[in-house]
């Protein structure tokens, strides 16, 4: 359900707002931001696909972030909810530790070009990326259920 929504929301808002007009106070945008954080914290402990999408789509349209700085933001919580995952999984023996660091080897190189992208096109070069991941995600949800 959040699939379909969140693409619907990248799809019609095409345009970013610019410089400081739409932000929040700053106490107004943490107060939202850690309520953010702690919703995507249980989706990504629970589940975890889409998660750095559903996090930077929120970011910037509940707490009225830019989205150079919703995807910065986003970056660093999802490292702390990665860690805090990573610690449970460990003491519960469920890590492969060779795949995890090869995988995530790749994902630091994929992480390191995505964001070199993001940061020369922003929004207009990567709404549809955006819309890409959501829609490729929907799909094997949809094709994981059948």
């Amino acid at each position: 359900m959040l699939l379909p929504l969140s693409a619907g929301y990248v799809l019609l808002n095409k345009q970013q707002p610019q410089g400081e007009l739409g932000r929040l106070s700053a106490g107004r945008e943490r107060i939202r931001v850690i309520g953010i954080a702690v919703l995507m914290g249980v989706y990504c402990g629970f589940y975890g696909p889409a998660s750095g999408t559903f996090l930077m789509l929120l970011l910037f349209a509940v707490a009225k972030m830019p989205l150079t700085e919703s995807n910065c933001t986003t970056k660093i919580i999802n490292l702390t909810t990665n860690l805090a995952a990573i610690v449970v999984f460990f003491q519960h023996d469920a890590v492969l530790v060779q795949l995890g660091l090869t995988v995530g080897l790749f994902n630091m190189l994929g992480c390191y070009f995505g964001a070199r992208y993001f940061v020369r096109k922003a929004y207009s070069g990567t709404r549809y990326i955006i819309i890409l991941v959501l829609t490729v995600c929907f799909f094997k949800i949809l094709f994981d259920l059948l």
